[in-house]
């Protein structure tokens, strides 16, 4: 909290050594420039930076509500209105981002959080987000479940660019397990090997009965998005004009209603503690340390 205002932040901590392994500073400034470039409705805002001699720390936007996979987690399959909806605000950060040449690489629910009282969605973690440009041949980055076949092929020797297209990939997983509430390419039991080859395979479907009651115009839009071929991948913008978007962006509805609202607020506590990190509390951290610079 600033002192003076009382305003709230949030903290982001970003170590200088893992494991014994100190981190090239070059991969810590990188997020910090990236998000210094951002200002957009639809993403976090960075105020400043503060840094001692073991870590940097950002402070950032403190955004009120639960990131989406709680959200998910508490409610189970949400209503394709409300999927729409939060599509809708996704997709226009990642046009804000796209169109300057900066491509996320790690879009999973839980790098958005959304204030489900205001029925606002803020895009997260900027960690792995990396300006688009040839000299990426091979890079591998983001989360299994929602990386795109050329990006898991990278793991096997290939060369390929993690371009734009890599987004687009993940927003079709997130919107088909939002959704139905299972992964496209779910082996069950199997392998992690024997999803890498399905997820690069890219066939799945939809199944009986999970997905009877599921407009077609939902189904399209993912069809659009899980497509091999990331130059036949739909663009952000493309996506955008997609005629359930643009639906919603029309229709003004709000995204959860007052009784979903109340059960997230009740079920995420419980959640949050389960997922709390050891990090511990910054609280008498500045006052107690020397040598902290800001930026």
């Amino acid at each position: 909290m600033n002192k003076h205002t009382k305003k709230e932040y949030a903290v982001k901590y970003l170590e200088k050594q893992v494991k014994g392994q100190t981190i090239p500073r070059s991969d810590l400034d990188s997020e910090i420039e990236l998000l210094k470039s951002i200002s957009h409705p639809n993403v976090v805002q960075l105020y400043e930076t503060m840094e001692d001699k073991n870590t940097i720390y950002l402070i950032m936007e403190l955004i009120k509500g639960s990131d989406l996979f709680d959200i998910s987690d508490i409610l189970g399959t949400l209503r394709p209105s409300s999927v729409a909806a939060l599509l809708q605000q996704l997709l226009t950060a990642l046009n804000f981002l796209h169109s300057r040449g900066i491509v996320h690489r790690d879009i999973k629910p839980e790098n958005m959080i959304v204030d489900y009282k205001k029925n606002t969605l803020k895009l997260t973690d900027f960690g792995s987000a990396k300006i688009v440009n040839t000299k990426d041949e091979g890079a591998v980055a983001g989360t299994l479940n929602y990386m795109a076949p050329e990006v898991l092929l990278n793991m096997r020797g290939a060369r390929n660019v993690c371009d734009k297209p890599v987004d687009v990939w993940s927003v079709g997983i997130i919107t088909y397990m939002l959704l139905c509430g299972f992964h496209p390419f779910d082996c069950g039991k199997s392998k992690t090997q024997n999803i890498i080859n399905r997820i690069i395979s890219g066939k799945f479907d939809f199944p009986s009965p999970s997905w009877d009651k599921v407009p077609k115009d939902c189904k399209d839009f993912i069809k659009r998005c899980l497509v091999v071929d990331p130059k036949k991948r739909a663009t952000v913008p493309e996506l955008l004009k997609h005629p359930w978007i643009v639906k919603s962006a029309t229709s003004g509805n709000v995204i959860f209603n007052e009784d979903e609202c109340e059960r997230i607020e009740r079920e995420k506590s419980s959640l949050s503690s389960s997922r709390s990190s050891s990090m511990g509390s910054l609280v008498g951290l500045f006052s107690a340390q020397t040598g902290v610079s800001r930026s």
